[in-house]
């Protein structure tokens, strides 16, 4: 074999080289772009869990009245960037990784009476991931509201 064929053999093997490499980076780009995903998803359900189990608690301590309480269990996602109960509105602000910048969506839920929160320990100025215990109650008639807060 002389010179000139091994180069040509060479050549041909980093052509085939480079289009592999091509071919896997290609994959490996939308596995994570799909991975990425699939963690967006799963922090907005999570969010969407939490909200609705905080609404249907407020909903039920309401109903029963003053000297109603109850606690409940609730997880904060990694990218939860407000979370607050004010007026009948309970929400959480989630961030969500975009190409063109800050993107959020908000998960929220409405309540039947009015809410105060009081959630520092959680948010305090940036939200904190991780299971916490929020206690529902429901406050004495002139005051008529449902309190949350978080320990």
């Amino acid at each position: 074999m002389d010179t000139g064929d091994r180069a040509q053999a060479m050549m041909e093997y980093m052509i085939l080289m480079s289009l592999a490499l091509l071919l896997l980076s290609t994959i490996l780009y939308a596995l994570v772009l799909q991975m990425s995903g699939a963690s967006t998803e799963m922090a907005v359900d999570s969010a969407q869990k939490t909200v609705n189990r905080l609404r249907d608690k407020s909903n039920l301590i309401y109903i029963l009245g003053h000297p109603s309480r109850t606690e409940t269990r609730v997880n904060i996602p990694s990218n939860v960037e407000k979370f607050y109960a004010s007026g009948d509105l309970i929400l959480m602000r989630i961030s969500m990784s975009s190409s063109v910048g800050d993107a959020y969506t908000d998960v929220y839920g409405v309540v039947r009476g009015n809410l105060t929160a009081d959630f520092r320990s959680i948010c305090n100025p940036g939200c904190s991931p991780g299971n916490y215990v929020v206690v529902i109650k429901h406050n004495p008639p002139p005051i008529n509201t449902i309190n949350l807060a978080a320990e």
